[in-house]
């Protein structure tokens, strides 16, 4: 923050003393005499030539000389800060890019990685499933075959209980049929009350 205070300061300008006062601190001041001083010392070479109004002017442009010199050098400079910006912007683009890029890239992966989770999930549920129904399958299989086997047993215990009808009595009247029917159970009943007698009977002789 800029300050009004007025400072004065005594300094030596080629030899004379000099009363300098100004808003400047007393160290800029100072050194700006230094500077003119310099300057009148490389014009005259340290010979003892009154300071007039021509070296006063030439010691001028000098010293514009300078300061034109300074200010092309201080141009050129932000000419070359404003071509650093430009790389820098576009370093800074890049990068935001590829954060950007990065960013993307990992939500797809988490993505990703949760759709492999899930298929697993899936996976082994389908695979418990198919466990489980193939042990239903295996006993599917087993009821079958004992199925299977009562019905083969069925079929042998009808076929003994059958009698064997002769051909020429395949088309006889309902009557008829109906009296062979009276006398298959008749028989049936015989058959089965000879076997319980015998399976008596057997009982008491191996008593």
């Amino acid at each position: 923050m800029g300050s009004n205070k007025i400072n004065s300061v005594k300094v030596s300008v080629y030899g004379k003393k000099y009363n300098i006062s100004g808003e400047a601190s007393r160290g800029d001041i100072i050194r700006c005499a230094r500077y003119v001083d310099e300057k009148l010392e490389m014009l005259l070479g340290g010979r003892d030539y009154p300071v007039t109004a021509d070296i006063l002017t030439l010691t001028a442009m000098n010293i514009a000389e300078d300061l034109y010199k300074l200010k092309a050098d201080r141009d050129e400079a932000l000419e070359v800060i404003k071509e650093k910006d430009k790389e820098i912007e576009g370093y800074n683009k890049l990068w935001n890019e590829a954060k950007d890029g990065f960013r993307n890239a990992r939500q797809e992966y988490v993505g990703a990685r949760e759709e492999i989770l899930s298929i697993e999930e899936d996976y082994e549920a389908v695979k418990q499933n198919a466990v489980e129904l193939d042990a239903e399958n295996r006993l599917l299989k087993e009821r079958v075959k004992e199925l299977e086997e009562e019905i083969d047993h069925l079929k042998n215990t009808n076929l003994q209980m059958q009698l064997f009808i002769p051909p020429e009595f395949e088309d006889i009247d309902p009557e008829s049929a109906a009296e062979i029917e009276r006398t298959k159970k008749v028989i049936r009943s015989a058959g089965y009350s000879r076997n319980r007698r015998n399976s008596r009977h057997n009982k008491k002789s191996r008593g």
